[in-house]
């Protein structure tokens, strides 16, 4: 996770299946605890971001979809991972990211 600037991990996963699970369950957290005023009004941008792997990370906005299915798949963006941070994880990264809209 990346909060204040500092990548940290969150938590340990072993496989992709289970790492999707842990972000799922991470951001359905974030969503309703300290994004809660702007996901209800919908003022939240969802983002899938890669290094390397964009078939991957369009099948992971799938399955956004299907777990928050009140967030349209056209508002989840797909991007590469900054640089800054694929060189700390390094190719076939996914991730998830939140934020709110100005």
């Amino acid at each position: 996770q990346i909060q204040g600037g500092k990548l940290d991990a969150y938590a340990k996963a072993r496989g992709m299946k289970q790492a999707k699970k842990v972000m799922l369950e991470a951001m359905r957290r974030d969503l309703e605890t300290r994004f809660f005023v702007a996901y209800e009004k919908k003022a939240v941008h969802i983002s899938v971001v890669h290094s390397n792997t964009y078939e991957a990370a369009k099948e992971f906005a799938e399955e956004i979809k299907q777990e928050f299915p009140e967030i349209e798949l056209d508002d989840i963006y797909i991007d590469n991972i900054s640089l800054s941070v694929a060189c700390h994880t390094g190719p076939g990264t996914l991730a998830i990211t939140c934020s709110v809209k100005i």
